[in-house]
């Protein structure tokens, strides 16, 4: 589909309104030439808007993966610190036993 706004003698156009599809401008005719303009204006705009609701959409997935992988990487760190923690409790609990064991032990011989 091609576009000739100008509407120069011998170049080729395309006007939905008046259904001329790649004729050739003979005679330019004003009116033509304005109908012309303005559908290639509005195709453009259209264009245009829909390349922005593309890049709105591609913008508002990529921010809802971000934050995804945030929630996840926040996620797996509480993860992680819980398991150090529990680590942490088990160790002392058996430096514990391991205490008392040695206490009895201490005491049986006396």
């Amino acid at each position: 589909m091609y576009y000739e706004v100008g509407g120069y003698v011998g170049s080729v156009y395309h006007c939905k309104e008046c259904g001329y599809v790649g004729a050739f401008v003979v005679e330019a005719n004003e009116e033509m030439i304005e109908k012309i303009k303005e559908t290639y204006k509005r195709e453009k705009r259209k264009e245009k808007k829909e390349e922005e609701e593309k890049e709105e959409e591609k913008d508002k997935e990529e921010g809802e993966e971000e934050e995804k992988d945030k929630e996840e990487g926040e996620e797996e760190e509480k993860d992680k610190e819980e398991g150090e923690e529990e680590e942490k409790d088990k160790e002392e609990e058996e430096e514990k036993e391991t205490e008392d064991k040695m206490e009895e032990g201490e005491e049986e011989k006396e």
